[in-house]
């Protein structure tokens, strides 16, 4: 098949987007299929896959690292035209998904939308939610999807917002997969460990608890380290490290500031792509109070690092955070401090609940992730030729 792809971010952005559009884009080259990515610029950063298809952009900002891209419509169809695209996959809701669209319309082509993000977690940042509401962003997103030959649904918590909103669409739960040589087989030994603890602050008796993502409200960060505030008053020897960058990063250090914490809490900024596998290696437990996920790749690479996972409880880590076997699904934040202390005193649990999140991850790698997509693909570009093989133009005619 020849696939294309768009998205308004990707490389060298790390974020669950990039992580899983990269993936899958390497999961079917790698099975013989053609993909051409249609994606924002990068500043300073230079291109060295022919196959990924740039154009400049400015940052859209919502709290996010999505960039509104001054899409060349025509350099696009012409690409679509020259390399016989046959299905078209938008994981995006802005500017490229709009050229998405109308390559679609143009050439008669099969679009698929994956979704996501639940963007009415994200209102907040225009105006406080008061210019856009939560009706208006379900009401573009029938408008935007309703082209669609069919839907991807990373969780059952996407497939049931989704399948709400657009009830005739094809949908499938395709969950997301990771790329396990970056993480899962990736050994830090003992030294290694050490030397990062050390450049951190981190001594090497000291337990280290772990948020990876974008510091920004609907990720509930601050909310986070309030309720592990009891934790570290009571054990100096715990540590917990923020990695990412996101809106509410001054926020975070000013608040670690006055509940006179910095010695004991890490939040880094940015974290490169080629980096970040050694911050959960020296890791303990992975902790997120995040009720806005859809099928956070974080989570996945916690588990691939046999890292525990405390979470609260919330359809997107259904099928990734099992209680009693890899973790702990809180009903409330207040809950964070008694199980985190529970793991933490208990060695063995722990090691325990760490194996099993490695076998769990098992279920999510990023093959079977690319062969789910692959059979996706075949199934609805089935269904598109046998409703238009009638009277459609040949895909990719003019």
């Amino acid at each position: 098949m020849n696939i294309a792809i768009f998205s308004d971010c990707y490389l060298p952005i790390k974020n669950g987007v990039v992580t899983s559009i990269v993936q899958l884009k390497a999961g079917l080259v790698a099975r013989g299929h053609r993909v051409i990515v249609f994606t924002a610029e990068a500043r300073s950063y230079r291109e060295t896959d022919p196959d990924v298809i740039r154009f400049r952009s400015v940052p859209i900002g919502l709290g996010t690292e999505l960039a509104f891209a001054r899409v060349d419509q025509a350099r696009v169809n012409r690409i679509i035209r020259s390399e016989n695209i046959q299905l078209i996959h938008s994981h995006t809701e802005f500017n490229l998904c709009l050229s998405a669209i109308r390559a679609a319309r143009k050439f008669n082509l099969p679009r698929v939308q994956t979704n996501h993000t639940l963007w009415e977690e994200y209102t907040h940042y225009i105006l406080n939610g008061r210019l856009v509401t939560a009706p208006l962003v379900r009401f573009f997103a029938r408008r935007l999807f309703r082209g669609c030959a069919g839907l991807v649904a990373p969780s059952i918590k996407s497939a049931h917002y989704y399948g709400s909103l657009l009830p005739g669409i094809p949908l499938r739960v395709i969950p997301n997969g990771m790329e396990r040589d970056r993480f899962g087989n990736r050994e830090y030994s003992g030294p290694v460990r050490a030397e990062i603890r050390l450049g951190l602050g981190i001594d090497p008796g000291d337990r280290v608890m772990l948020f990876v993502g974008r510091i920004g409200r609907e990720k509930r960060v601050l909310e986070l380290l309030q309720a592990l505030v009891p934790v570290l008053r009571s054990r100096t020897g715990i540590r917990m490290i923020f990695a990412g960058d996101g809106p509410e990063l001054n926020q975070l250090r000013s608040r670690v500031t006055a509940l006179n914490l910095a010695k004991q809490v890490i939040s880094t900024g940015y974290v490169d792509w080629d980096s970040i596998g050694a911050i959960y290696a020296i890791a303990d437990l992975f902790v997120t109070a995040s009720l806005s996920e859809v099928h956070p790749m974080t989570v996945l690479e916690a588990l691939m690092c046999s890292l525990p996972v405390i979470a609260r409880k919330d359809d997107s880590y259904l099928d990734s955070v099992q209680p009693g076997f890899n973790g702990y699904l809180l009903d409330s934040d207040a809950g964070f401090g008694e199980k985190v202390l529970e793991l933490l005193d208990d060695p063995e649990t722990l090691q325990r609940l760490g194996e099993a999140s490695r076998r769990i991850a098992d279920q999510f790698t990023g093959r079977r992730h690319a062969l789910a997509m692959e059979e996706f693909y075949r199934d609805v570009l089935d269904r598109f030729e046998t409703a238009t093989a009638p009277n459609a133009p040949a895909r990719g005619a003019k």
